[in-house]
């Protein structure tokens, strides 16, 4: 049958330093045939340089002004025109790194699984040290209210139920102004309308820390002490307030079927 054909949609702002790896991991990815899809925020870097001179790769670019990662990330799903031949889709950050069967042993589990959408755990990095995180865990209904199961950069998700959260979406585009993570406002719309959902305890990339996302990792005490802060803050009700817009009734959830 061949490998799978693979859409990567990457929101990208002024990323030129890390960009050129984290690209060159994804071409390396085993047993999958990658498309890669760019949305750039306005970069007054040499992004769009790095992706011009990546010319081994199929980029769509598309330039615009966002404001924001997570409303560059919303713009990309809702825009994106899935190719027939494209089996899954993936979100990637512009500075991580993923290790070659990363793809694949996504696609593997959700398969496995019969699941819709897959997150995963992955190493933290940053010019100290190397932490595997581990973010598996049972779902139980209501961990989506309170965060992520994973980074977004770790989501995968088969064809049919890209396709149904693109229509949520693009129906209620006017509720996401509000959001600040795009990874904990698609999850919380997910389960809120019945995807089945896996999360894998195998890391399959490496996250670089850095000034811009560090403080929202709770594996030390400074980032506990900054989800506590959120989930008591002002913003945190601003984020469900937002996010109610998306929900259902439960007599009304539907798990979606798996179709290769």
């Amino acid at each position: 049958m061949g490998n799978p054909l693979v859409a990567i949609l990457i929101a990208t702002k002024n990323g030129s330093k890390h960009l050129f790896e984290q690209l060159t991991s994804i071409q390396n990815q085993v047993d999958v045939t990658p498309t890669i899809y760019i949305s750039d925020d306005a970069s007054s870097d040499e992004t769009l340089k790095v992706v011009d001179e990546f010319g081994i790769l199929q980029s769509n670019i598309n330039n615009g002004t966002h404001g924001s990662a997570a409303k560059n990330f919303f713009q990309m799903i809702i825009n994106h025109e899935v190719s027939i031949d494209e089996k899954f889709v993936f979100l990637s950050d512009q500075d991580d790194i993923w290790l070659p069967k990363k793809c694949i042993r996504a696609i593997e589990l959700m398969r496995r699984n019969g699941a819709d959408a897959y997150s995963g755990s992955y190493f933290s990095m940053n010019k100290r040290k190397i932490r595997y995180v581990n973010k598996a865990r049972k779902i139980n209904g209501v961990d989506h209210i309170f965060g992520s199961p994973g980074p977004g950069f770790t989501f995968a998700f088969q064809r049919n139920s890209f396709l149904a959260m693109q229509n949520l979406l693009r129906a209620k585009r006017e509720h996401l102004e509000g959001i600040r993570w795009h990874d904990y406002a698609i999850y919380f719309i997910a389960i809120e309308n019945g995807f089945k959902w896996v999360i894998d305890d195998e890391p399959m990339a490496l996250y670089r820390l850095h000034g811009a996302n560090d403080t929202g990792q709770a594996i030390d005490v400074k980032g506990i002490i900054f989800r506590l802060r959120f989930l008591f803050s002002g913003r945190y009700r601003q984020q469900l307030r937002c996010l109610t817009n998306f929900a259902v009734l439960p007599s009304t959830k539907k798990t979606l079927m798996f179709v290769d």
